[in-house]
């Protein structure tokens, strides 16, 4: 409307764009109703339909199983038998870097190995698949393997800091008192063992 004119025809300003607004909320509403649907549509086709198109690795055979089980095996005997050497090294005299020698071991070697008997075993594509409890059984050791080496590298890590050298001492006081054990004998010294 015109101020100075009071009988104008002008449309109101909110009359002016209301045709467009109205256009862009249908617009807009239609645009987040096909999202919504094409979302549900997903879902759907994925729950009832998706399980066909998945490529799934191929069944293993039973030699592939069987060797899978003395590997995993192998990952599960390992750190308790290099852990018992390192810490046996340590009673003897051999007592140097036992943290990075377990570390070499555990961090590079058994890692590896552990990386290697996934994918050749496809623990991940292939457990709770329907291949069994015997597969089944296997793949959870295998994932809980990881969890057990971080308690021997713990174990490792107390031993070299408490035992190592309490045991290095233990064995140098063995060592003196048999050398003056052997001097009141009259005994020459033996070698070193």
């Amino acid at each position: 409307m015109d101020p100075e004119n009071p009988t104008s025809q002008d449309p109101p300003k909110d009359q002016e764009f209301h045709s467009y607004r109205r256009a862009l909320v249908i617009g807009y509403v239609g645009a987040l109703g096909l999202a919504a649907a094409w979302v549900v549509l997903s879902i759907v086709v994925e729950l009832f339909f998706g399980h066909g198109r998945r490529v799934r690795a191929p069944e293993p055979t039973p030699a592939d199983l069987l060797a899978c089980n003395h590997d995993v095996r192998g990952l599960f005997e390992d750190p308790g038998k290099t852990a018992a050497e390192l810490q046996a090294a340590a009673v003897v005299g051999d007592a140097r870097d036992l943290d990075a020698r377990w570390e070499e071991f555990s961090r590079h070697l058994w890692q590896e190995r552990w990386e290697q008997v996934l994918r050749r075993c496809k623990f991940d594509e292939l457990a709770e698949t329907g291949l069994g409890p015997a597969y089944d059984r296997m793949a959870r050791v295998h994932r809980e393997l990881p969890a057990m080496m971080l308690e021997y590298r713990e174990m490792m890590r107390r031993f070299t800091r408490e035992q190592a050298r309490e045991l290095d001492a233990m064995r140098h006081a063995l060592d003196k008192s048999r050398k003056l054990l052997e001097e009141r004998a009259g005994t020459p010294p033996r070698a070193k063992d």
